[in-house]
């Protein structure tokens, strides 16, 4: 069985995968919509130089902090197929969406919180 195809069956097995996804592609939208939020909000003004580089900074950190939490996932899963392939048995999938989760939510509150001051 190749990558793909296990990844798949592993998919239907186990919804952890689907849900790291989801938050995954939810964080990057909402990272892409910050970026052009911001960049209008200060190409018109509306904000200081000051708040659009805290905003900036915020962006990068985070965007940066999920890379990292969806290669280390990509890790996990690759070492889950060396597994299969050693013992041609389906390992178990452990559920790690939780950092997603806390991401999604700082994004959540930072937004929020950034509101208050444009």
């Amino acid at each position: 069985m190749k990558k793909r195809e296990f990844v798949k069956e592993l998919k239907k097995n186990n919804k952890g995968i689907l849900k790291f996804e989801i938050y995954s592609l939810i964080v990057a939208l909402l990272l892409i919509g910050m970026y052009f939020v911001n960049k209008g909000m200060f190409d018109e003004q509306i904000t200081s130089l000051t708040v659009f580089l805290i905003i900036s900074l915020f962006i990068i950190v985070t965007g940066i902090v999920g890379v990292v939490f969806d290669i280390k996932h990509e890790m996990y899963i690759s070492r889950l197929f060396k597994e299969y392939q050693e013992k041609q048995e389906m390992p178990e999938y452990k559920d790690d969406v939780k950092p997603m989760k806390i991401i999604f939510i700082i994004m959540i509150a930072f937004i929020v919180f950034m509101g208050a001051f444009v």
